[in-house]
């Protein structure tokens, strides 16, 4: 039978952005509209605004890295669209709503983090 130790460890810390665009992406993964993608960050950032534990300072941290995040998604979307074969236009119609859900994505942030 293993013995216990005296030490408590701690849980790893979680990374509230990484968890954020994890959210984001499966939203968006799953055909979310645009719409629905910025209720989810508005969902996001309320419950941040509403822990506790969460320095607001480190919430203004929080958004800045995920519009960071957010804006280098767009852009790299963004030149997946412009390197896609024209020709597939399911793939060119999925890249568009991808695009547009980011785009939300990004505004909902943005708006969010100026309150």
């Amino acid at each position: 039978m293993p013995r216990k130790s005296g030490v408590v460890r701690k849980p790893a810390r979680s990374n509230p952005p990484r968890e954020a665009l994890t959210r984001i992406a499966e939203v968006i993964g799953r055909g979310g509209t645009p719409e629905r993608v910025a209720r989810e960050v508005q969902s996001i950032v309320t419950g941040w605004r509403a822990d506790a534990e969460m320095d607001q300072g480190e919430v203004d941290e929080y958004l800045a890295q995920c519009s960071e995040s957010l804006a280098e998604g767009i852009e790299a979307a963004r030149t997946q669209i412009d390197d896609a074969d024209s020709s597939d236009k399911a793939a060119a119609a999925q890249g568009a709503r991808s695009l547009a859900a980011l785009e939300a994505a990004y505004r909902a942030m943005s708006d969010t983090s100026r309150h």
